[in-house]
């Protein structure tokens, strides 16, 4: 396993969440994600070029300067 990766326990009964990054005041490409069992989140631009990683869904909203809003609702 590669440094600085960790293994996490899935929640049993924790279904994955998808999530979307707006960003309204730029010209630039909206991101859709996913939000996984373990907490952890993936997120690509609509443009399809590119694939991010995150701790959590919340990080990427953060680092992206972007509103996160979910499109899957909590479980």
């Amino acid at each position: 396993m590669p440094d600085g990766d960790t293994i996490r326990p899935v929640r049993a009964g924790v279904a994955p969440r998808l999530f979307a990054l707006v960003r309204e005041d730029f010209d630039e490409d909206d991101t859709v994600g996913i939000a996984l069992p373990d907490g952890a989140a993936v997120t690509v631009p609509t443009s399809g070029r590119g694939l991010g990683r995150w701790i959590i869904a919340e990080s990427a909203s953060g680092r992206m300067l972007s509103e996160l809003v979910w499109m899957s609702p909590a479980q």
